[in-house]
Parts: structure tokens; C-alpha cells; sequence
């Protein structure tokens, strides 16, 4: 049996952009496997901590079995980036003025 090669700090941008494309195309479950890829060359990577989290939360409605998934990925707490849509906030309610 052949080894996988691990992906190269310099391919990180471009399997991001085909993470996001597969996300795009309604196949999260491609976009989680290249986001795990990048993770293990960058595991700060918030780009693709993000990617994937959001690719877990699309295959909600493909009824994946989330909830396992996510408790074995313990990187959901490296997210350090905050919310940057307008009116938003990071513990999710209202901005206060």
C-alpha cells in the first residue's frame, strides 16, 4: 500500500480556495477533508478552522452524525477570530450601544 503525502505549507491558499469551492458545490464532506489536510501542516490556521466549521454544520442537513464528529475534532476552540458582520457579536446577542 502507498503513503499520502502530506500537503506543503506553499499549496495551503490553493486547497483553501477548493475547500471553499467544494462548500460551494454542496460537498462538505470534501471541504472537511482538505480543511483536516491543511490543519495538519497549519494547525492555527483560522481559515481553514473556520472552513471547517461550517463545512460540518452544511452536512447538518445531509444527516451526518455531527455531534460525534465534532467532539473527536477538538480544534473548535482555536477560533480566535471574531464576528465581522455588522451588529454582530461574539457571544451572539445583542451589540450593546
Amino acid at each position: 500500500m502507498f503513503e499520502l503525502k502530506l500537503l506543503t505549507k506553499v499549496a495551503v491558499p490553493k486547497a483553501l480556495e477548493r475547500a471553499e469551492r467544494y462548500r460551494f458545490l454542496n460537498e462538505p464532506g470534501e471541504a472537511e477533508s482538505i480543511c483536516l489536510d491543511v490543519l495538519r501542516v497549519e494547525p492555527d490556521n483560522q481559515k481553514a478552522l473556520i472552513t471547517l466549521l461550517l463545512a460540518l454544520t452544511d452536512q447538518i442537513e445531509h444527516g451526518s452524525d455531527i455531534r460525534r464528529r465534532a467532539r473527536s475534532w477538538p480544534g473548535s476552540a482555536a477560533i480566535t477570530s471574531r464576528p465581522t458582520t455588522p451588529g454582530s457579536s461574539a457571544s451572539g446577542g445583542p451589540r450593546p450601544s
